[in-house]
């Protein structure tokens, strides 16, 4: 348990050149390993030719000392996922999650219990960490108060849909109607 730092990369190189870190895991096996124990994720999709992704790069080493602080003691990850590494495992996990094909760079959200959350926000690692927290917070006081919410949500759900149902019902008829053009030509004969 605690924070696990996973970067995946062609040439096992951050982006601006220098040797991936110490502690930082860097095999494909282990994001397949965090997705399929839904271990949540924090995650980016960059190249290595993208402006926006190196501006990036040293807020999202700041956002990882802020998660290995603030997270110590969950379960959480943050990983890194370089385009180049794109292959089917990769997709298998954007297309389960229901991000799909990634088309931009930096992609940037957390999967969630399988399930993509999409970080729109400001670019920083105060304000992902803010996201972060938001979206994490059942797991701060346990995972109770996230599934309280789930199941009260299918109800609105169900009984709106309910409601709908019995609104809605119309009586079939067996009668078909003739349009305008048949009954002329019915007349004339």
């Amino acid at each position: 348990m605690g924070v696990e730092v996973v970067h995946i990369t062609v040439d096992k190189k951050e982006i601006d050149g220098k040797l991936i870190g110490e502690g930082v895991k860097q095999e494909l096996k282990e994001v397949i390993n965090l997705f399929d124990a839904s271990t949540p994720m924090f995650i980016e999709f960059y190249a290595t030719w993208c402006g926006h992704c190196q501006t990036l790069a040293p807020e999202w080493t700041k956002l990882i000392d802020l998660v290995k602080k603030e997270y110590k003691d969950k379960n959480v990850a943050i990983v890194s996922v370089e385009s180049k590494v794109f292959n089917k495992d990769i997709e298998r996990i954007t297309k389960q999650s229901g991000l799909g094909k990634v088309n931009g760079f930096p992609t940037i959200g957390l999967i969630q219990n399988k399930k993509w959350i999409a970080y729109n926000g400001k670019r920083d690692a105060t304000s992902m960490l803010s996201f972060i927290n938001k979206q994490l917070s059942g797991m701060k006081g346990g995972m109770r108060k996230q599934s309280v919410m789930r199941k009260t949500i299918k109800r609105k759900k169900s009984v709106k849909h309910k409601s709908i149902k019995h609104k809605s019902v119309k009586r079939k008829s067996n009668h078909k109607r003739k349009s305008n053009h048949t009954r002329k030509t019915n007349k004339k004969h």
